[in-house]
């Protein structure tokens, strides 16, 4: 009597009441969707396995991705000119001439709505023109000829990983002062220390309040930071990890393109971590000349078939 476990009702269905051995993931549940009681019965009874549990749930969120890379970069290379003005980017202030304006002279600041934007937000005409930017938190209206771009030693080329609750989503190319990202903490991407370039990942603030659960997921980082052995995301990435950096440890540029053909590459992979007769041979495919191979039939690929796949790539000029 010590060895029997209550019976369970789930969707309908009486579920065997003695049960020595955990559930099995694939078998005995059959792929079934479980409630949130019926998973905490289990859990509670040990007749579900919480490591190989989290295992499952790693890998489901390592599946390839369901909006090509490639068609998100095609966007950023239509639509945004990577001038030092963009928004995202941090610029350092100067020239004001007004009392108030001459203390934000020599500060940083990120631009936050474009001109447009800013203008129609602030409704006011006069101020045409103008690009809003955060500075120390406060939103300011200034002209482009006042906001100067960071030198070459004291800013970082990075990209920006949005989550679902943020304004944008994908990815976007910024720049950034490299003191206020470096210092932080850190994770290095595992498939991109095998190809040859080290990518560090930083958390961020969303640009705005994210309420819901949902909002702080984030399947391009969820890719990105898969690990190169097993195929699978790390706990810390795998559910809600909200908006990120990515950067490159030796400072140099990296762009969404950069981003994106690391993510193609990854996903071209992925479904055969789980393969038994055609198994990913980490030594041999995740490197760096297997790397260079994939990226030269992206290149072909998109040279080739130009109508449909449009400029994916821009001029191929690749930083990674």
């Amino acid at each position: 009597a010590g060895d029997r476990i209550p019976a369970v009702e789930h969707q309908g269905q009486t579920l065997p009441t003695e049960a020595k051995e955990p559930v099995d993931l694939d078998s005995d549940l059959g792929g079934t969707v479980l409630t949130p009681s019926y998973l905490a019965e289990l859990l509670d009874q040990g007749r579900l396995d919480r490591e190989k549990l989290e295992g499952s749930i790693r890998i489901e969120a390592a599946a390839p991705l369901q909006i090509d890379p490639r068609d998100h970069c095609e966007k950023e290379m239509l639509f945004r000119n990577q001038a030092f003005h963009e928004v995202g980017n941090w610029l350092r202030i100067s020239g004001l001439e007004s009392e108030a304006g001459q203390k934000l002279n020599g500060r940083l600041g990120r631009v936050v709505a474009a001109a447009a934007a800013a203008t129609a937000a602030n409704n006011n005409n006069t101020k045409g023109g103008r690009l809003a930017v955060e500075v120390a938190g406060e939103k300011k209206l200034l002209r482009p000829e006042c906001l100067q771009p960071l030198a070459d030693n004291e800013r970082l080329h990075l990209v920006r990983l949005f989550c679902r609750g943020d304004r944008e989503n994908g990815a976007r190319s910024e720049i950034w002062p490299l003191k206020l990202v470096i210092d932080r903490p850190s994770e290095v991407c595992s498939f991109s220390s095998r190809v040859g370039v080290r990518i560090h990942v930083t958390r961020i603030e969303s640009d705005r309040e994210l309420n819901k659960d949902e909002d702080f997921e984030n399947p391009w980082l969820s890719h990105l930071m898969i690990d190169a052995q097993t195929g699978a995301t790390p706990l810390p990435w795998h559910r809600r990890p909200g908006a990120a950096l990515a950067w490159r440890e030796d400072g140099g540029i990296l762009e969404t393109k950069d981003i994106c053909l690391l993510l193609c590459f990854i996903d071209k992979l992925l479904p055969r971590y789980r393969s038994e007769e055609d198994p990913v041979d980490v030594e041999k495919e995740v490197t760096q000349e297997a790397f260079e191979f994939f990226r030269m039939d992206e290149m072909r690929a998109a040279e080739g078939d130009e109508q449909e796949r449009g400029v994916w790539w821009g001029d191929h000029g690749f930083n990674i």
